[in-house]
């Protein structure tokens, strides 16, 4: 598995027949041209076919003036250099740094082919011993909701919190639903209504309940391979599976996790370190990332990280970066296993220390047991 992982390229999944835009194109243009073509990244290129930037449906929703008139241009962004002959452990670590769904492949400046994460999981897919991978190997544990009465605002800021496409919708933790950008992005999309002159606000977006833009979700029981939980993606066309422990939700998979495993086989000299979610001072970021670094010398003697990543949500308004509300969704990966941690509180420092304190546990007890079933 891990030399077939290695060995694939770009041009072993890329789409050839892209749909692009224009910089000067309108967002309302876009969004109904990636609506008929099912796709949720559009390249920009310019007349001659070079390529100018990306626009994906995550930007639009979290661009809080997002309006149909608004221009390409003022909204691309420029995504990191890819090649048909680029491997796809890079293009799955380009993927995860860079947070994109897609990355467009470049010749000589001009597109010549996309790879989204769709691709990489039908490539995934096709490998013979990833049914080996049990699904534990790569889900998300207890991962956040929203119910069906929620107001479609409340998906849209977990959305953003959790910088995910899509979110189960749970009633007593059993699953009655999915939502997602590409739900909700239309109602972004259609024009600001007036209000009555004597109300105090002058333009507001209608908000309706999360029960009326969902889809029926698709489940998983446990016990389950990653294999199947590929197939399901694949047929089904979907981006995130949850996992279910009898009828109540105990995880779920996404295209962001497999990318992840697929990444995990890069090979390097040292693990990819990745913090999202967060603007704070460049201290703060050092500061963090010496504590990874204190980790990773404590664990260094029995297990090899590959990749650590660590998603950060700020709640409420912070009068100072190290004394807000936090909540640190950490995941470690390693050749053969998944350690994750979740934990909240005021100062980020302590939160993070905590998710490494409860990563390193883990890998001791990992550890443990490979070293006990090898006796």
């Amino acid at each position: 598995m891990e030399n077939r992982i290695r060995s694939g390229k770009a041009a072993d999944v890329m789409t050839t027949e892209v749909i692009t835009g224009q910089p000067g194109e309108s967002l309302g243009s876009i969004t109904a041209r990636m609506d008929r073509g099912g796709i949720s990244e559009m390249p920009i290129v310019d007349d001659r076919g070079r390529l100018r930037g990306v626009i994906d449906y995550r930007m639009i929703v979290k661009h809080r003036r997002s309006q149909p008139s608004m221009k390409a241009e003022n909204l691309m962004y420029m995504p990191p250099e890819a090649s048909p002959d680029t491997p796809l452990v890079d293009i799955a670590e380009h993927m995860i740094s860079h947070d994109l769904r897609a990355i467009p492949l470049v010749e000589d400046g001009r597109l010549v082919g996309i790879v989204s994460r769709s691709d990489l999981v039908r490539f995934l897919k096709g490998v013979p011993q990833i049914r080996d991978v049990p699904v534990e190997e790569v889900m998300t544990p207890g991962p956040r909701t929203v119910t069906q009465n929620d107001e479609i605002r409340t998906a849209l800021n977990v959305l953003k919190d959790i910088d995910e496409r899509n979110v189960p919708v749970v009633d007593d933790n059993r699953v009655v639903g999915v939502i997602g950008v590409k739900d909700i992005s239309p109602t972004l999309m259609r024009p600001m209504e007036r209000s009555p002159r004597w109300s105090r606000g002058r333009e507001k977006r209608l908000t309706p309940e999360v029960r009326s833009l969902m889809n029926e979700p698709i489940v998983l029981k446990r016990p389950v391979d990653l294999g199947t939980v590929l197939d399901t993606m694949v047929d089904r066309g979907i981006s995130m599976v949850p996992i279910l422990e009898g009828e109540g939700l105990v995880g779920v998979v996404t295209h962001y996790d497999i990318m992840e495993f697929i990444a995990r086989y890069r090979e390097r000299e040292e693990a990819l370190v990745q913090f999202s979610g967060l603007e704070a001072e460049p201290e703060v970021f050092e500061a963090m990332y010496q504590s990874v670094g204190r980790l990773f010398d404590r664990i260094s003697s029995f297990v090899r990280p590959q990749t650590l990543t660590a998603h950060i949500t700020e709640h409420g308004e912070a009068h100072d970066d190290m004394h807000a509300f936090f909540e640190v969704r950490m995941r470690m990966n390693t050749r053969g296993a998944l350690f994750t941690s979740t934990r909240s509180g005021w100062d980020l420092l302590v939160v993070l220390d905590e998710c490494l304190q409860s990563i390193e546990i883990q890998a001791r007890k990992d550890h443990e047991r490979r070293d006990h079933g090898r006796r």
